[in-house]
């Protein structure tokens, strides 16, 4: 169990931000190929990271090669499950994919926090607010062998609590924030 020794390891309070300088839709599509992951669909994205009005995902229907077409619908609804979709991308490149080797995270998870609508300047935005939750890899790998090697701790209550105590106290947590330029869903925009 854990010996009271100070691991080293990152613990994240803020969101990390990825670079802006970049081509979102090239890096998506190859991070995520089209058929291997089958979430990432490069006719769909353009825009940035999504962190703000300025870097929304601009989403697309209707391009060819595309999944769904327009609806005659203020907001049909098809394009939330890209919006989520989208998000573990995302978070992905983050946590895991933009960093170094050994400085990664493991065990992320998600939470919806919040869905609001904007209008601004004739655009209209869907932004999605998420609880993020990830331990720094080496930390997550100690936590997943510990975890293991006693059975989950099944006969050894006070064992499983000071596991999930260490667990509690590593654990990075955020709040995400995701803007999609959601205009070419909407009637009369």
């Amino acid at each position: 169990m854990w010996s009271g020794k100070r691991m080293e390891y990152i613990k994240l309070s803020e969101e990390p931000i990825l670079p802006s300088d970049i081509d979102v839709p090239k890096i998506m599509a190859e991070d995520f190929p089209e058929g291997k992951s089958n979430v990432y669909y490069p006719n769909i994205y353009s825009g940035g990271w999504g962190y703000e009005k300025e870097s929304a995902v601009i989403l697309t229907p209707g391009k060819p090669g595309t999944k769904f077409q327009p609806s005659n619908k203020v907001i049909s609804g098809s394009e939330i499950s890209y919006e989520y979709a989208f998000v573990p991308m995302r978070l992905y490149e983050e946590l895991i994919i933009f960093r170094a080797r050994d400085d990664g995270f493991a065990g992320i998870h998600w939470n919806p926090l919040l869905q609001s609508f904007k209008e601004v300047d004739s655009r209209a935005f869907d932004i999605l607010s998420f609880s993020v939750e990830a331990f720094h890899e080496p930390v997550w790998n100690w936590l997943r062998d510990d975890w293991e090697s006693h059975d989950a701790y099944r006969t050894d209550p006070v064992g499983r609590e000071q596991h999930m105590r260490v667990r509690e106290q590593v654990k990075s947590q955020f709040e995400a924030e995701f803007w999609f330029d959601i205009t070419a869903f909407r009637c009369g925009l």
